[in-house]
């Protein structure tokens, strides 16, 4: 058996199997419940998931940064090879290096984009 138990609204425990629960104590018998949810109208709510944290907005803006730094790479060395100028994907490409140290950083909408 497993027993929430709730404090204004939301499980705030778990007990699994029996338990002789003191008085005073808001408490219902659910298999579906975790804590964090929320009990409204004799449902469980899921609790929504938390939100990135900066270090994690930072690693996920470093690794499409450094996709894009791979794209430019490669287009470099395309236009070099076929004869065509490079410096505006060269420009790009420095961009995309300094851009963790610009105000915008680690928002995905100020990635440098390719010309």
């Amino acid at each position: 058996m497993r027993i929430a138990v709730i404090e204004n609204g939301v499980v705030i425990n778990v007990i699994e199997g029996d338990a002789d629960l003191m008085d005073g104590i808001n408490y219902v018998h659910s298999d579906s419940c975790g804590i964090g949810n929320e009990f409204v109208g004799g449902s469980f709510i899921a609790a929504p998931a938390p939100l990135p944290t900066a270090g994690e907005l930072e690693q996920a803006a470093r690794y499409a940064r450094n996709l894009k730094i791979d794209e430019a790479d490669k287009a470099i060395n395309k236009a070099e090879d076929t004869g065509q100028n490079s410096a505006s994907l060269r420009m790009w490409r420095e961009a995309l290096r300094n851009w963790p140290e610009s105000t915008g950083f680690p928002d995905l909408l100020t990635l440098p984009a390719r010309p």
